[in-house]
């Protein structure tokens, strides 16, 4: 008798540890799902917000090049340790087929110099207020990726930043290869 309550008590709680792992292994899935962003969609017409360059000219005109935006938000955590790899998507870029400039949002268009300074970001870039890039390019506080044709109209977005060398690796091909396959 005192064998089967033994028995039974494990069994019991075998159950419940399978049962708690379960679900503990469900919530820990979930909070590194992120859900998709309300974002510029491919086929959409982009209508740039009000910019303010800090290094490179005036926005450039389509020139028959297909144009590379990265929108960026400097209350996002990942900002700063994106900048390598935004560099070398700059860098990657086939400078006949595509320039890439970059879209940042701050307090001030002092702070975002700073920034750039301080974290050595290559290229063209402009200032607009987060009121502005949020209404205009949807970029939900984050980092959004753009490929725009000449009209405007987005070929190719991607949000957020690749999190292993692998993926950031993958993302660059991806990037290239639908450089390659758009029409200015």
């Amino acid at each position: 008798m005192k064998t089967k309550r033994v028995a039974l008590a494990l069994a019991a709680f075998l159950i419940a540890y399978v049962v708690v792992t379960l679900i503990w292994t469900t919530v820990q899935r979930r909070s590194l799902e992120v859900p998709e962003k309300d974002t510029i969609r491919v086929g959409e017409r982009v209508v740039l917000p009000k910019l303010q360059p800090i290094r490179g000219g005036p926005f450039p005109q389509a020139e028959g090049k297909l144009l590379f935006v990265t929108a960026f938000s400097m209350a996002c955590p990942f900002s700063a340790e994106s900048v390598p790899f935004w560099n070398r998507i700059r860098q990657a870029l086939p400078p006949d087929r595509a320039r890439y400039v970059i879209i940042g949002c701050a307090r001030s268009i002092d702070e975002l110099q700073a920034f750039a300074q301080r974290t050595k970001l290559e290229g063209d870039l402009f200032f607009s207020t987060c009121e502005d890039v949020e209404e205009r390019l949807k970029i939900g506080g984050g980092i959004v990726h753009y490929v725009l044709d000449g009209r405007g109209v987005c070929r190719a977005v991607w949000t957020g930043m690749p999190v292993k060398p692998e993926s950031e690796r993958e993302m660059l091909i991806e990037i290239l290869r639908r450089v390659e396959s758009s029409s200015p």
